[in-house]
């Protein structure tokens, strides 16, 4: 975890003399600031969950969302010998009504998941669509999938799997 991480790197930031090393300090410091930024995530899906606070909710395309994160993740995936690509379907006109910076985050999330547990050779679509006039996004991969006995764990807050498909 982020947290695990910055303790190891502060603990081997100092050795048995006493000496600092800043390369690690930097390590730990770039920990923290990304357990930060769960933190700071994990409050605001609390804080919409919680009330009627809409503030940072605005329309916007799905198309461009779609377009934006796929230019943004398409050549990290290439390195892992995967595929990106995004398709739509349908009305692709009609607005989505949210927090666009957590729904980046979200799909970033799925991406970064699909990514992990797949192999090489996989393919990850994005899409976007209307189903009865509401804004639809998917994420989808031809990977093999989570268990049906696992789908449930994963899907609660902080489950999730380990790389060999262990519950962690």
């Amino acid at each position: 975890s982020p947290l695990n991480r910055a303790y190891l790197s502060l603990q081997q930031a100092v050795d048995e003399r006493g000496n600092v090393s800043t390369r690690n300090v930097k390590l730990a410091l770039t920990d923290f600031a990304g357990l930060s930024s769960v933190f700071d995530t994990m409050l605001r899906i609390s804080h919409i969950e919680s009330s009627t606070d809409r503030s940072n909710f605005a329309s916007f395309s799905g198309a461009e969302l779609l377009q934006d994160i796929t230019e943004t993740y398409e050549p990290v995936i290439a390195n892992t010998g995967q595929k990106l690509t995004y398709s739509y379907l349908g009305n692709t006109s009609i607005p989505l009504f949210g927090d666009r910076k957590m729904l980046i985050q979200l799909l970033a999330n799925l991406i970064e998941n699909a990514s992990r547990f797949a192999p090489r050779g996989t393919e990850i679509q994005l899409s976007f669509s209307e189903n009865k006039g509401n804004p639809v996004l998917e994420v989808a991969d031809s990977g093999p999938g989570i268990p049906a006995s696992k789908r449930d764990h994963v899907l609660r807050p902080f489950g999730s799997l380990s790389e060999d498909g262990h519950l962690s």
